[in-house]
């Protein structure tokens, strides 16, 4: 419905339109009435002072006419015409068979009909008189005047135009007050009706905003706390609805997680017996076949061979060893309850820089470039692994560079996580490759290159996505490499 026609079929216009009618008929009522009022009021008036007028002239005149004194009527006339508050307008005396004897200079020609209404007369401005008066001592006459009533019909005006004046004042301040309190009441019932419309559309906090202690605002708040009474079962069942999606989320969540913590874990598992079939089998055979060529050169008493052959003999173990620690790392991450707390990554990385400095002291460490890395939600004792394997591959694969550096960064893109990189200038790799790097035993260079057994970016995927985060990795072959992982800014999943 168009808001206009909705407003001239609303109950408040009606009651307002009614209320602004009654006053006006009233208005008027009352105009006509005074106006009527007046009207036989100065009718009255007229035929007082026609009386009076009569009486007066035939008490003047009637001597002078039984004596035929006609000048002397004559200048009684013109005295009586010429008078300044005189109110008669002509005056002519007429005899027996209606013929003028004396009249006065204004006298009408033909004189005017004196039967004629007297509200007509008066409307015109002159009541017209007739009277039979004596004259010549035996016959009668007439004395015809005419009585001027612009003075008074021009009183009755002017009490009319002030009559109207104070009702359209009053009818204005009336109206006025009929539109200022309808406008108030209008207003208020508007917004009722639009809380109400807003509730029924789906706003459950609309509310109607009403003061004062009348019926409306009684209203009003009845249906506050039934607006606010519906919001709260409303939020109570979508807070069930939404507890009840976030355990079906955690719960597929968790499938998912342990889906693919099975999926990994059995890749791991052919990865580990390939490795072990493999990557252990030949150190553990050069350290035996080692260890009995040092026997065979001992039981000869040449114990120069044995000295070449232990060190060959310590290094195999030291290989085996290495790849055993990875190989329980992976396992540990994979296994281990996370225990979030903020994490300070400027202490974290300064720290895992100046371990692997240590820990190689013959190995020259390249340029380490830490920008200001912030503070995140994470488990310290998984996130150090990750910064391990990241910078240590750094600085292992920048040993062949001519200027060896390594860039420590973090971004903030603004999706809800916080993005950390490790960038170094070594021989970088295929980037159709990068996919395939975090999983376990893989390498894209023969351990002549550069050593290692593949395991460290596994343990660094499975870190990071432990706290809900991801990894991955950009290069181009001759110009570096640069390792991403993102992790969340909110609350981390804890382990089942």
């Amino acid at each position: 419905m168009p808001p206009s026609r909705y407003i001239l079929q609303s109950l408040r216009f009606r009651l307002l339109a009614v209320s602004i009618a009654i006053v006006v008929a009233l208005f008027l009522a009352t105009l006509w009435n005074t106006a009527r009022a007046l009207r036989e009021v100065s009718i009255g008036d007229t035929r007082a002072s026609v009386a009076q007028t009569a009486e007066a002239l035939n008490l003047a005149i009637a001597p002078n006419t039984t004596r035929q004194d006609l000048p002397k009527i004559r200048d009684y006339f013109t005295e009586m015409v010429s008078g300044e508050d005189t109110r008669i307008t002509y005056l002519a005396l007429l005899d027996d068979r209606q013929n003028v004897i004396v009249q006065t200079p204004a006298t009408p020609q033909p004189l005017p009909d004196p039967k004629r209404p007297i509200e007509l007369q008066i409307e015109s401005g002159t009541v017209h008189v007739a009277q039979p008066i004596l004259i010549y001592e035996s016959g009668i006459g007439s004395l015809r005047y005419g009585l001027s009533t612009r003075h008074a019909n021009a009183a009755r005006e002017r009490v009319v135009v002030q009559n109207m004046l104070a009702l359209g004042v009053t009818l204005v301040l009336v109206v006025g007050t009929i539109v200022y309190f309808g406008t108030r009441l209008n207003r208020r019932i508007t917004r009722l009706v639009q809380a109400s419309s807003a509730l029924a559309g789906g706003d459950l906090s609309a509310r109607a905003q009403l003061r004062g202690d009348d019926e409306l605002a009684l209203l009003a708040r009845t249906f506050n706390q039934m607006a606010l009474s519906i919001q709260e079962r409303i939020a109570d069942s979508d807070a069930r609805r939404a507890e009840i999606s976030a355990l079906n989320q955690d719960l597929e969540r968790r499938v998912t997680e342990r889906t693919a913590d099975l999926q990994e874990m059995v890749s791991a598992l052919e990865s580990f017996n390939r490795s072990v079939s493999h990557d252990l089998r030949g150190p553990l055979g050069g350290i035996a076949g080692l260890a009995q060529m040092a026997a065979q050169a001992l039981d000869r008493n040449d114990d120069s061979i044995a000295r070449r052959v232990l060190p060959m003999i310590a290094r195999q173990a030291e290989s085996s060893t290495h790849m055993l620690t990875s190989l329980l790392t992976l396992a540990r991450v994979g296994d281990a309850t996370l225990h979030p707390q903020p994490v300070a990554l400027n202490t974290l990385v300064r720290e895992v820089v100046d371990q692997i400095a240590m820990a190689q002291p013959a190995r020259a460490m390249p340029e380490v470039v830490i920008e200001d890395l912030p503070t995140v939600l994470a488990d310290p004792d998984l996130l150090r692994p990750v910064f391990v394997n990241l910078i240590g591959n750094a600085v292992k694969f920048t040993s062949n560079s001519a200027e060896p550096r390594i860039e420590i960064g973090a971004r903030h893109p603004g999706n809800g996580s916080t993005t950390v990189f490790v960038k170094d200038n070594g021989p970088g790799f295929d980037p159709a490759a990068a996919a395939k790097l975090f999983e376990p035993f893989v390498r894209l260079h023969t351990p002549q290159q550069f050593e290692g057994h593949g395991v460290g970016l596994s343990i660094v995927r499975r870190a990071i996505s432990r706290h809900g985060g991801r990894v991955w990795a950009e290069a181009r072959p001759g110009l570096g490499a640069c390792f991403y992982f993102a992790l969340p800014d909110t609350e981390l999943p804890l382990a089942a």
